[in-house]
């Protein structure tokens, strides 16, 4: 099986509109999204997010790039994960807000994939580490084949929850669609 980090395009990044804000009842919770943790009741009925006023792109596409480590996606590629995701899962509803402060869309979703997967070879992959327990960085990550038995389709890494991995029956759904999903790149794992 092959697995993929999930990358934003960057190709096309100054029409692509990115966000970094979020709604105010977020802001002692959002962390939650980034970190694979629950959101439950405590997520808002209403909530939304704002284009970033440092990047001017105003194009949405199926996957948001964003400062804060979250999957943000259109409806198309949620309803393609919650297909095939068996794992416990969020799927939030949220809108885009522009530059003016009007909806873009209500028509988006986060994806809270909860927990994270223990899936590295440790001793391959290339990690800079804070006091031999903590991540600062991860800059190359090598898959332990041996580890993702019963891996999900989507999962997050253990030492580095805001990172996205996907297996090749979820890539090759997206390689499926028409038109196909924009503004991400799935990017293979080495594996060993």
């Amino acid at each position: 099986m092959i697995y993929a980090e999930l990358r934003y395009d960057e190709t096309e990044s100054d029409d692509y509109c990115m966000f970094d804000k979020y709604c105010p009842e977020m802001k002692e919770t959002y962390w939650r999204l980034s970190d694979g943790e629950p959101y439950g009741d405590d997520y808002p009925k209403n909530a939304f997010v704002e284009m970033s006023e440092k990047f001017r792109g105003i194009e949405l596409t199926d996957f948001i790039h964003n400062t804060r480590g979250v999957l943000l996606v259109s409806r198309k590629v949620k309803e393609s994960i919650e297909k095939l995701q068996k794992a416990p899962t969020e799927y939030l509803p949220v809108a885009i807000k522009n530059h003016k402060k009007r909806i873009a869309s209500a028509d988006y979703f986060f994806i809270n994939p909860l927990g994270t997967v223990d899936c590295l070879n440790l001793k391959k992959s290339k990690i800079e580490w804070h006091k031999k327990k903590d991540v600062v960085s991860i800059e190359k990550a090598v898959i332990d084949p041996k580890k993702l038995k019963d891996a999900p389709a989507l999962f997050r890494v253990k030492e580095w929850p805001s990172k996205y991995v996907v297996d090749d029956r979820l890539i090759d759904v997206w390689l499926s669609m028409k038109p196909r999903p924009t503004n991400c790149i799935p990017e293979e794992l080495d594996q060993g």
